[in-house]
């Protein structure tokens, strides 16, 4: 039986998530100084949008976002995933209404990858905000060679 829930309504299922998924993280991503900054409060304020999906009863991937506001001018789109991080938290203690919702990862277990799980994932938080009443749904994109090159900046992958 597959079924999606949030973390908000099962945080029993927190470790073994974390267990599961953690093989399927980039090791830049574990010491980020500024998501380590910033993981308390996104924990807290945006459960509803952190997503785990469940096959038996197991976790085989999930989906974390964030909502925030945006104009839906690309001139004013967050930063990245840093930017995209900070806006959300910020505005959230700001009481600043939000419209979009920012998927800020997907990760599938790695024993489950090439399974159409990621899509599914991506699919429920898309659900999720039309069921927030968000208006759009935007997803910074890391490159593919990131993961190698964990200290250069993304520009450096513009060229």
């Amino acid at each position: 039986m597959t079924e999606i829930v949030t973390t908000a309504r099962r945080p029993d299922l927190h470790q073994q998530a974390r267990k599961a998924l953690r093989g399927g993280w980039p090791t830049f991503v574990l010491h980020d100084p500024l998501s380590n900054a910033y993981r308390r409060q996104v924990e807290t304020y945006f459960a509803d949008y952190d997503l785990l999906l469940l096959e038996d009863g197991e976790v085989v991937a999930d989906g974390r976002a964030v909502p925030l506001s945006w104009d839906g001018d690309v001139a004013t789109l967050p930063d990245g995933y840093d930017g995209a991080l900070v806006r959300a938290v910020t505005e959230h203690e700001g009481s600043v209404a939000p419209d979009t919702l920012c998927i800020m990862a997907v990760t599938v277990r790695p024993d489950r990858t090439r399974g159409g799980l990621a899509g599914r994932v991506i699919r429920a938080l898309r659900d999720r905000a039309v069921e927030a009443g968000l208006h759009r749904v935007i997803v910074p994109v890391r490159p593919t060679l990131k993961a190698s090159y964990p200290l250069a900046s993304m520009a450096d992958f513009a060229r």
